[in-house]
């Protein structure tokens, strides 16, 4: 793997943002009733929509699938009782 790309706090806050308006709008827009991992794909598209370029992650230091992945485990750990 790629040597990560470390952004300035103003890139990753920016970065940040834009991220978050974009699941914001997806969202929102669902036009279909379905399931989780349903959820689950609009987030990946709009996440990727900004840390992907020519179908290729662009390795951002805390912006990368694994950073996510973990947030998500560590959230659905403080509610099932595993943290």
């Amino acid at each position: 793997m790629s040597k990560q790309i470390k952004l300035t706090k103003s890139d990753e806050e920016t970065l940040f943002i834009n991220i978050k308006k974009e699941m914001i709008l997806r969202l929102k827009d669902i036009k279909y009733t379905g399931h989780i991992d349903d959820l689950g794909n609009e987030i990946g598209i709009a996440v990727s929509k900004h840390i992907c370029k020519n179908g290729k992650s662009l390795n951002i230091f805390g912006f990368d699938k694994e950073s996510f992945i973990d947030g998500f485990e560590h959230g659905n750990s403080l509610n099932d009782g595993t943290h």
